[in-house]
């Protein structure tokens, strides 16, 4: 799969869907209507293999675990947490402030 679209819609544009009003509003704090507050997505409960964190911990679980040291780690980790948590598409990534973790060590050679 390619890189994930952080701008999922245009939030300065009309708003034409629950799903878009729902997005802007996490991401923009736009189409919230009535000044309600919305929890942020990125908090929403995710279960992976069997650990239930938060969407933003699941991507940093794997940006520091599974795809450390890869290139754009981030990206990658969050595109993997989405495949298997399909209900963190409403957390952007910018949201999560993911840290990439260092590569690991390198067995030495005897």
């Amino acid at each position: 799969p390619g890189p994930v679209d952080e701008w999922r819609f245009d939030c300065a544009a009309e708003m034409k869907s629950d799903e878009q009003r729902a997005w802007c509003c996490d991401n923009f704090g736009r189409g919230c209507g009535g000044g309600e507050h919305r929890v942020n997505a990125c908090d929403a409960l995710c279960e992976i293999a069997g650990e239930s964190r938060t969407c933003a911990a699941q991507v940093q679980g794997a940006a520091v675990g599974e795809f450390a040291g890869a290139h754009n780690a981030c990206a990658r980790s969050y595109g993997a947490v989405l495949r298997r948590c399909p209900s963190c598409s409403a957390c952007a990534l910018a949201k999560v402030g993911c840290v990439p973790g260092p590569a690991p060590a390198k067995a030495a050679k005897e």
